[in-house]
């Protein structure tokens, strides 16, 4: 009974990193980059009302801050492109783990929905089955928030692979976050500089 509840609990804490990484850090700094974005284009208007230098260089500095943090975030969303490797990027992953992959079955419904929808970011499922110790699986699963991909486990179901053996088998059905890749020609916010003396 016990370890059904630690089974049920630790993916259910793996999700919740995930939403709450998703809620409270990416959304809202794609939010906060925005509106800087807008701040320092009305700041650069108001140039010639007396804005210091030093109040424009404050507001870019904290907007390319915010713009490298959603960077690092967008590096690990799942490219769409790089879909035919995605195997061979889960079995790397397992490997360093000590784990050896044995299936991956995507759910081919949400690529035409990605391919023909607007969004630029969706959730990805996956049925993913290691083969493996229990120890590490432990450490795959400890490790989910280091990953190269945003990558989340929904519901784990382990079984041995034999009655003498240690090695076990476990089925993941998971999600990643993939995103389309968007070619987007908006101008980049451009400060001006100005000569005060």
């Amino acid at each position: 009974m016990l370890k059904d509840k630690k089974i049920i609990i630790i993916p259910s804490v793996i999700v919740l990193l995930v939403v709450g990484w998703l809620l409270l850090i990416f959304w809202p700094s794609t939010k906060t980059i925005k509106q800087l974005k807008q701040r320092t284009n009305v700041l650069v208007q108001k140039d010639k009302q007396s804005i210091s230098n030093l109040q424009v260089k404050s507001i870019k500095i904290e907007t390319d801050s915010l713009t490298q943090r959603l960077e690092a975030g967008m590096r690990r969303l799942f490219n769409e492109d790089q879909l035919l490797d995605l195997g061979r990027v889960i079995d790397n992953i397992g490997k360093e783990y000590g784990l050896n992959l044995i299936t991956i079955t995507p759910d081919y419904t949400v690529l035409s929905t990605l391919k023909e929808g607007r969004e630029q970011i969706t959730e990805f499922p996956l049925t993913i089955t290691f083969g493996g110790t229990f120890v590490q699986f432990t450490k795959f699963l400890d490790n989910i928030p280091e990953f190269p991909i945003v990558f989340q486990v929904e519901s784990l179901k382990f079984e041995k692979q034999s009655k003498t053996s240690s090695k076990l088998t476990a089925e993941m059905r998971s999600k990643i976050v993939m995103r389309k890749e968007v070619t987007d020609n908006k101008p980049e916010v451009q400060l001006a500089k100005t000569n005060r003396t």
